[in-house]
């Protein structure tokens, strides 16, 4: 995945795990100006450090990524300090364990805010400066649980499944804007994921 040097970025879900790892990876390699959100100012302001000690800089945001008005904030941010978006992950996601009769509408919701239209809407807001920038890319952080649905976390897999399906639309319809759209659907990875979403502990990988 050709990038270049300098890119800006927003990566959500920042703050630990996956998106933490790409921040760090990205100021290291391409010395990337980003915006960075998550929940956990603390965490953020410790990635901060961290991406500036490898050369990149950061503008942390915490913020619940489904409050109104926080995706358009992100885009936003981006081009009043860095000028351009290059790059747009979506990181963020959640679970809620439990079997199908176990959870609650608003349960279901609250999955779907979180890992499906957090993605739709901060996608609309930034294709626009995507479409502006070259190159650009999308680079969207489903599971093997937006492929393969399993018992005991079906609202996760069924949000997982959207934003695959999502992601791979756009892919298709965004190819002639020269923007790639890249699908990532990790299996397990041993992150604080599980902590996070009080996932049985037998399901951490070990």
């Amino acid at each position: 995945m050709h990038l270049p040097q300098n890119l800006t970025a927003i990566i959500t879900g920042a703050s630990t795990g996956i998106g933490r790892g790409l921040a760090t990876t990205l100021a290291t390699i391409y010395k990337a100006r980003m915006v960075l959100t998550a929940r956990s100012e603390h965490e953020l302001t410790t990635l901060k450090q961290e991406v500036e000690k490898r050369g990149g800089e950061a503008i942390i945001y915490a913020a619940d990524i489904t409050t109104s008005g926080v995706t358009a904030t992100l885009v936003k941010e981006c081009i009043k300090n860095f000028g351009s978006l290059n790059l747009l992950v979506n990181n963020a996601g959640m679970a809620i364990p439990g079997r199908f009769d176990e959870l609650s509408e608003e349960d279901w919701r609250k999955v779907m805010e979180v890992n499906f239209f957090s993605t739709l809407t901060l996608t609309q807001q930034a294709l626009p400066e995507l479409k502006a920038a070259k190159p650009a890319k999308i680079v969207n952080i489903s599971s093997v649980a937006g492929k393969i649905a399993f018992p005991g976390s079906i609202s996760y897999c069924a949000s997982k499944f959207a934003m695959t399906a999502l992601s791979e639309g756009l892919a298709a319809e965004l190819a002639s804007d020269d923007i790639q759209v890249i699908t990532v659907c990790p299996g397990w990875v041993r992150t604080e994921f599980f902590e996070k979403n009080d996932v049985p502990l037998e399901k951490n990988p070990t």
